[in-house]
Parts: C-alpha cells; structure tokens; sequence
C-alpha cells in the first residue's frame, strides 16, 4: 500500500537509487528528453507535458486523459509500493501537485510538504477525474 509519497526536481530523480517497493512518476516538458532514470524502479510512468496553469498554444497542458493515466496506474501499483516519487523539470509546481493528490488520496499521514506555487490546473483535473472515474 503507498505509504509515503514525495516530490523532486529532475536532476535528483537522475541521480537517486530507489530502494525495493518504490515508485515514480516521472514528467517532463513537451520539448524536454526524457530522464535517465536509475535501474531499480519497482514502477515507472512517464508523462509529458507542460508547465502551464491554462491551455496555452503550442504547449501541452494536463488533461484527463493525462488524469485518468495517473489514477489507472496508482490502482495497478498501490499493493505493490510502499512510496511513489514524482518528479518534474524543477520539482516545485507539476510534480507537487501530483504528490498533493497522491497525498490526499491515500490519506497519507501527515500530509506532505507542499510549495505553494504547486500546479493548481494539474491538481484541479486529478481531484475531478478521480471524482468522476
């Protein structure tokens, strides 16, 4: 069961060595490479898109379709992780706000540490599609 989530910039997502039963979400930049990820993951989802609080063009910005991918793969993961990483570019406003959500949907003790300056668009989708699923 996830236990434990939390949230980091792209370089220290690179460098990090997972330990067993643990999990990230890995989100880059439409115009972004992927990250290089250690060996080790129990789990990894890549997603893509923007920093973006609203539709902007030539960007791609969270949708629920983005939404309802993170929400199929917590169900397929949750028996078999104890903590879920989420990064992004910087580790403060995409990857904060999937952590939030993973938070409160897990009912993570504790809450988690979180910036203010966290995606507000991204986290509104997850709670609707979670919502609405």
């Amino acid at each position: 069961m996830i236990r434990e989530v939390d949230f980091l910039s792209q370089p220290r997502a690179e460098y990090f060595k997972p330990l067993e039963r643990e999990a990230i979400i890995s989100i880059t930049g439409s115009g972004d490479p992927p990250a290089n990820l250690q060996n080790g993951w129990t789990h990894v989802l890549r997603l893509v898109f923007d920093d973006v609080e609203r539709p902007i063009y030539g960007a791609t910005h969270f949708d629920s379709t983005h939404a309802k991918i993170i929400l199929r793969w917590l169900n397929k993961v949750e028996s078999k992780v104890d903590k879920v990483f989420v990064h992004c570019l910087a580790g403060k406003s995409r990857s904060a706000a999937v952590a939030l959500f993973i938070a409160q949907q897990y009912e993570i003790a504790g809450g988690i540490n979180v910036y203010t300056d966290y995606n507000h668009m991204v986290h509104r989708v997850l709670v609707w599609s979670a919502r609405n699923s």
